[in-house]
Parts: structure tokens; sequence; C-alpha cells
């Protein structure tokens, strides 16, 4: 009685946390994927000059993150 009491415990708990660590890889996805969208369209979709015109691709990239990290965290105040 008791071995199937803790045996359903134990599955229910680990149930719980696989299903955690699922939810937080899928954040972690859809972050990433967002970061992606953002890239895409900071570089390819600009038709008219941008700040990015005469810049070193490096510095492009790194830009790119500066910008899309400050975006996230309006995105984080806002929530």
């Amino acid at each position: 009685m008791f071995y199937e009491v803790f045996k359903a415990f134990v599955i229910a708990l680990l149930s719980r946390v696989i299903k955690s660590k699922v939810v937080e890889l899928l954040q972690k996805v859809v972050e990433l994927l967002q970061f992606f969208r953002f890239i895409v369209k900071s570089f390819f979709s600009e038709k008219r000059p941008s700040i990015f015109a005469k810049q070193s691709l490096n510095h492009k990239i790194l830009l790119t993150i500066k910008i899309y990290k400050s975006w996230q965290k309006e995105i984080q105040e806002e929530s």
C-alpha cells in the first residue's frame, strides 16, 4: 500500500518537473525564434537607409543584439 502511494507520488512529481522543464525549453526556443526574426527583419527587409548602412558585419551583429536585448527588456517591463 505504502509503495503504491509512494510510487504514484514520485511519478506525479517527476511528471511536473519534466513538464516545467519542457515549458522552459519551449520558452527559450520561442525567444531564439524571436531573435532570429528580429535579425532577419533588421538585415534583410530594410528598404531605406538604416543605422546599419555603413557598419561592418560584426558591428551590425553586436548592435542588433544590443537593440534586441533592450527590446526584450521593454517587453518584460510591460508585462
